[in-house]
């Protein structure tokens, strides 16, 4: 079979978005982010230097937050009353059917809230 490093690169980079909607925050490694993607862990190493350069990799490529057209955007509907509790409580509507489209955004929240409780 012949090479292909930016596929496997992008496979590589997809397989943490499945490992982290899949597993969680807390189950992401190497070992598990390379079987998932069925390569050899030491190709992470190689084209990303390791997990922390996977992972600035995979937060640069995937679609994990949503930007203020996406909420607020001219192409989207006023709400009913141009109120500012009108317009609140419609972008944080917005707000949240964005943050349930992204599986992988609610992991990576859970792993910060849950990171942060004390023993």
């Amino acid at each position: 079979m012949a090479r292909n490093r930016p596929h496997t690169e992008s496979r590589i980079i997809r397989s943490v978005g499945t490992v982290l909607e899949d597993d969680g925050f807390e189950k992401v490694g190497i070992n598990l982010i390379a079987r998932t993607a069925g390569v050899d862990k030491v190709l992470i190493y190689r084209y990303f230097g390791g997990l922390d350069g996977l992972l600035a990799a995979f937060g640069e490529s995937a679609d994990i937050w949503w930007d203020v057209d996406e909420i607020v955007g001219e192409h989207l509907a006023k709400p009913k009353h141009e109120t500012l509790s009108d317009w609140c409580a419609l972008a944080l509507a917005r707000q949240v059917s964005a943050l349930r489209r992204r599986p992988v955004t609610q992991q990576i929240l859970l792993s910060g809230s849950s990171a942060s409780r004390t023993p």
